[in-house]
């Protein structure tokens, strides 16, 4: 993909991004939509591997949040969603398959066993997420727990302490994990459909970008989630073939 795309791929991301979290701050009804819709903005970048992009693009709009609401306003994007949305891709395509291949036990016959790489692949995964709920749900915890130190629960007021708080988040941090997962894995083939790395140029650019298409016209191996994503979507189709 092209640099000039990547750039304003970027651009429109942190623009929709940033869009979002103003409307997170200021339309309270749907905090919560506009600030998950904010963390979806920021992967766009990574759909095409740019890393740099999508880091730039959260700092960016964390600085353009601050100056907007305030610290308090801002934080939750700051915190979690925004940084978040780029530590589960970091998670999921460097550390999780880092560590299945250096668990995966390979025989003398040539033959892996996947088993222990998969198993310690969740457990580190998933360990490093929740670690990082809970320290940002603890950062957090000072700046809204002086504003909100009550829930009302149907009709019974409930003191909002940490212990709850932290517990309570995490079913809902999981859901929320899955489906920007299930989010990010979709965007990612819409986006390479609309958006294809190889581009047809003129005759001028083929002169110059001859070794950009040799490259664009190797086969190209799937990644470990669009092959877990097509085993999930095509199920149904293989079984009535059979």
């Amino acid at each position: 993909m092209r640099k000039s795309r990547v750039i304003a791929l970027a651009g429109v991301s942190s623009a929709l991004a940033l869009i979002c979290v103003s409307a997170s701050m200021f339309v309270q009804p749907m905090t919560l939509t506009f600030a998950t819709l904010s963390a979806v903005f920021v992967l766009l970048p990574l759909t095409k591997k740019s890393w740099a992009s999508s880091v730039l693009g959260y700092i960016v709009v964390s600085i353009s949040a601050f100056l907007i609401g305030g610290i308090i306003l801002s934080a939750p994007f700051i915190i979690f969603f925004g940084f978040y949305a780029i530590l589960q891709r970091f998670i999921e395509d460097i550390i999780m398959p880092a560590v299945k291949k250096f668990a995966t036990i390979k025989f003398k016959n040539g033959k892996n066993n996947n088993v222990l790489g998969v198993t310690l692949k969740y457990v580190v995964g998933y360990t490093i997420k929740l670690a990082y709920l809970q320290i940002a749900l603890a950062i957090l915890w000072f700046a809204t727990s002086a504003i909100i130190p009550n829930i009302n629960f149907f009709g019974m007021d409930i003191t909002l302490t940490y212990l709850i708080f932290a517990l309570g988040s995490i079913p809902l941090f999981l859901l929320y994990d899955l489906m920007m997962k299930l989010v990010f894995m979709n965007m990612k083939i819409i986006i390479d459909k609309k958006i294809p790395d190889s581009s047809t140029t003129t005759t001028g650019d083929r002169m110059f970008d001859s070794s950009d298409e040799e490259s664009n016209n190797l086969p190209k191996e799937m990644t470990e989630e669009e092959r877990e994503h097509d085993i999930f979507f095509n199920h149904d189709d293989e079984s009535s073939i059979k």
